[in-house]
């Protein structure tokens, strides 16, 4: 039995590699056109590291307080999620610079306006998931923190390989929370991703038509901001492959790890 599932963890992480492998040969293929840099290969950018724009990193400071401050007044954020969405916000803002910035904004703004879609509804499931309502450090740093790596490293190199990263980070991040906030609306239960099987709504692992939609909508509204920011349409099928990809394998681990743990 261990022998058999090893060989099918080998061949989906094989499977994975593949895909990944298809999906940067194709980049490499295109002929992007406007920021950044005129993208044409999924380049690193560390045999031509920048300076780091002391100006930047202040104006985005200041963003990032203004962000987070004005989240927390609006009821989003709790002080320790005001915080980390300073740092998320700030070092996006300061070494990003304003189309990350517009990226960021694009998923929070909207995600937050939805934790408050059918408040009275999802009372019901409170004790069953925490992504709705107040976010704090570590949900910030959850949908984030992945993020502000690729902007960071964006910012020293302006490479398009990192900016097309953030993108796709943005849209994982974007595509779970709405999954989240708009799937447990659904009028039909959801099924377990694994086994088919009809489960209470909110439990890990389980997935609807609803949500679906969601993810797509999601990744898709980033993929296309990424698209208007670059003037070139193929930020959007990978925003959405980022999306469905990251938010499936999501649900797949709260199916079996997490579930193992909670047994």
């Amino acid at each position: 039995m261990g022998d058999a599932n090893s060989g099918r963890r080998t061949a989906l992480g094989s499977g994975a590699a593949a895909a990944l492998g298809d999906l940067i040969g194709w980049f490499n293929q295109q002929d992007f056109r406007g920021y950044p840099q005129g993208i044409r290969k999924l380049s690193t950018g560390w045999d031509n590291l920048q300076a780091i724009d002391g100006v930047q990193l202040l104006l985005g400071g200041i963003l990032g307080i203004a962000f987070a401050a004005a989240a927390y007044a609006a009821g989003a954020l709790t002080l320790d999620g005001a915080i980390g969405a300073f740092l998320v916000g700030g070092l996006t803002f300061g070494f990003g610079g304003i189309p990350l910035a517009v990226l960021l904004i694009a998923f929070f703004i909207p995600s937050s306006l939805l934790s408050g879609l059918g408040r009275s509804r999802k009372r019901r499931f409170a004790g069953m998931f925490s992504k709705s309502g107040k976010r704090d450090f570590g949900q910030v740093f959850a949908n984030g923190g992945a993020a502000v790596l690729f902007a960071v490293v964006y910012g020293l190199t302006h490479a398009n390989l990192w900016f097309a990263g953030f993108v796709g980070s943005i849209a994982v991040a974007t595509a779970d929370t709405w999954a989240t906030e708009i799937g447990i609306l659904s009028r039909w239960r959801p099924r377990l991703i694994t086994t088919g099987e009809s489960v209470a709504r909110g439990t890990s692992g389980a997935v609807s038509f609803l949500g679906y939609f969601a993810i797509l909508s999601g990744s898709g509204l980033i993929g296309s901001i990424g698209w208007a920011l670059t003037r070139d349409w193929r930020f959007l099928p990978i925003a959405l492959f980022a999306g469905v990809i990251g938010s499936t394998v999501d649900s797949l681990l709260g199916a079996t790890i997490q579930a193992i743990f909670l047994c």
